[in-house]
């Protein structure tokens, strides 16, 4: 019977290791040897050491500031409309609130746990984008149109939501305050798509969609 060897060498090992291995199994009358250099390939005989663990990051969710301020949306689904309520503090966008008058207790506590957890998100740093598109195609089966847009359901209605926020955030920070005659002041901008807000007749009017608030 033949006598062969496996050899199992550590990373480091180099080419002159493995000739050394390879002269002295024939100088001791092996018929056969295999040689393994750690690393060189899955599901190798001997696995030497320990693999190196991925780091983790522990995310801190900042406390939610004493004062926010923001805006109520109505936003049109198959189950009725549902008020969401986003707002921002000096960091950005902090926190969501949902509301649905139409539902029973447990849609508004799944509501209340989606505008929670989406909360804790934000204030955790995570990107507005990737809220947006895990909320974004989730469909109820009861779908609807609205100003051209297919809503597929509450948490579909949601994400598109924040990103309509989320751009209207970027649009402030690109926008440069104009002269005025006592000095600069910034622009007021439309709630519903970020224009310019003039004052005409006691009213508030936006130059691009026409939205308007009168009176306090």
């Amino acid at each position: 019977m033949g006598i062969s060897k496996s050899i199992n060498l550590p990373n480091n090992a180099t080419k002159k290791d493995v000739e050394d291995a390879f002269m002295l199994a024939h100088k001791l009358g092996c018929k056969g040897i295999t040689v393994y250099r750690d690393g060189s390939r899955d599901g190798q005989v001997l696995v030497t050491g320990k693999k190196e663990e991925p780091i983790k990051v522990a995310v801190e969710v900042r406390k939610r500031p004493v004062e926010t301020s923001g805006i109520t949306t109505a936003l049109q689904t198959g189950c009725g409309k549902l008020y969401a309520t986003v707002n921002e503090d000096d960091e950005g966008i902090c926190e969501l609130f949902l509301n649905q008058r139409d539902g029973n207790g447990c849609r508004v506590a799944y509501n209340n746990a989606l505008a929670m957890v989406t909360s804790m998100a934000l204030r955790a740093g995570v990107p507005i984008k990737n809220i947006s598109k895990a909320l974004k195609g989730q469909s109820c089966g009861k779908p609807i149109w609205d100003n051209g847009s297919l809503i597929l359901s509450c948490p579909d209605a949601i994400g598109k939501h924040l990103d309509k926020e989320q751009e209207f955030q970027e649009f402030k920070e690109g926008v440069i305050p104009h002269n005025d005659d006592d000095g600069i002041v910034p622009f007021e901008f439309c709630r519903l798509c970020g224009g310019e807000i003039i004052q005409q007749g006691g009213c508030a009017i936006c130059r691009d969609c026409g939205d308007s608030r009168c009176g306090g």
